[in-house]
């Protein structure tokens, strides 16, 4: 699948696009992502992130479940129509535990708002690892994923490089 290549979590980071229509959501989940060592791209509206994702589409998408126009699930609804994102994980977030309930089989993942930039990118890591299949364990998978993520992080830069 052209979408999950299977390239080296140390090759490069993993992509998240995150769909929020509050700013202050958008800014804490891509403060907190990117410091676990994720490449964050952000759109204040689902179709700004159908456009992106369909353009150029990331390793996983975090959507809020209720915002104007369209919501998270329609999004991830038309994202599964289209062959090019069909497979891509959508981790929703929610303050509704009725969208929870309504939604779970729909989504990788369904957490209730407010959740922890880590709790979401544990969940992220989760979602990356099924889409990508083989795993046994995919839990544990996805923890050995951030650990490797978070020491390319922490890295001290190469001789000759620069930050």
């Amino acid at each position: 699948m052209a979408i999950l290549k299977k390239q080296s979590d140390e090759a490069r980071s993993l992509v998240v696009l995150i769909v929020d229509d509050d700013p202050d959501t958008v800014e804490m989940y891509s403060l907190g992502l990117a410091f676990q060592g994720f490449t964050v791209r952000a759109a204040a509206e689902a179709e700004g992130a159908l456009a992106d994702a369909l353009a150029n589409p990331p390793d996983c998408i975090v959507a809020d479940m209720r915002m104007p126009r369209m919501s998270g699930l329609e999004l991830r609804r038309r994202l599964a129509a289209d062959p090019r994102c069909a497979a891509l994980p959508v981790v929703a977030v929610t303050g509704l535990a009725s969208d929870a309930r309504e939604s779970d089989s729909e989504f990788s993942a369904v957490l209730m708002k407010p959740c922890t930039p880590e709790a979401l990118g544990q969940a992220i890591a989760i979602a990356i690892v099924q889409a990508r299949g083989g795993e046994r364990n995919p839990p544990l998978a996805a923890a050995k994923m951030l650990k490797r993520m978070a020491r390319r992080r922490l890295a001290p830069p190469t001789a000759g490089a620069s930050r």
